[in-house]
């Protein structure tokens, strides 16, 4: 026995019932971003392949997108927001924000630290050597750019306290 498909003859397949093509039936449920692709998509007259080589992404990608397993990072958002013509969001884009404004008030709050650390001491250096770190860490410290590590922040703390002569609460 011989299946036809697209015109071309394909080869024979055994009578397993494994080895038998399936159609699909189930219906695959929707994300907010896949409807609007999918309606975009229709409205332009094109497929998802198509619409996969404009943005610069894969079929695969694309499926999960629509599907609402992942979402396009931020460089593709904007670009199939221009194509959509509107502003996509992150679905938990306020619990980003959220997490973010935590994170940038943790790097003020330590920024402070290091830099009441490095006043005590008459150069960078010496500040950095009664630390255990490199001048750059503490650097980075004071310029937001990363927090100090748990040990890190107990011995800046211990080392204030010593400093200021305050007894460091453990």
């Amino acid at each position: 026995m011989e299946f036809l498909r697209g015109g071309k003859e394909m080869a024979k397949r055994s009578n397993k019932p494994w080895s038998k093509p399936r159609k699909r039936t189930t219906k695959v449920e929707l994300s907010p971003l896949g409807e609007k692709l999918y309606a975009y998509c229709e409205r332009e007259g094109m497929d998802l392949a198509t619409l996969c080589k404009r943005v610069g992404t894969t079929t695969s990608a694309m499926h999960k997108w629509c599907t609402g397993r992942a979402f396009p990072r931020k460089g593709l958002r904007d670009k199939l927001g221009k194509m959509l013509g509107e502003e996509l969001h992150h679905p938990r884009q306020a619990e980003l924000d959220r997490l973010e404004a935590r994170r940038q008030e943790e790097l003020a709050h330590w920024s402070r630290r290091a830099e009441m650390l490095a006043c005590m001491y008459p150069t960078l250096a010496e500040a950095a050597t009664a630390m255990g770190v490199t001048r750059e860490t503490l650097r980075k410290w004071r310029k937001r750019l990363s927090a100090p590590a748990p040990a890190d922040r107990e011995r800046m703390m211990g080392l204030l306290s010593e400093q200021l002569g305050l007894r460091h609460a453990e």
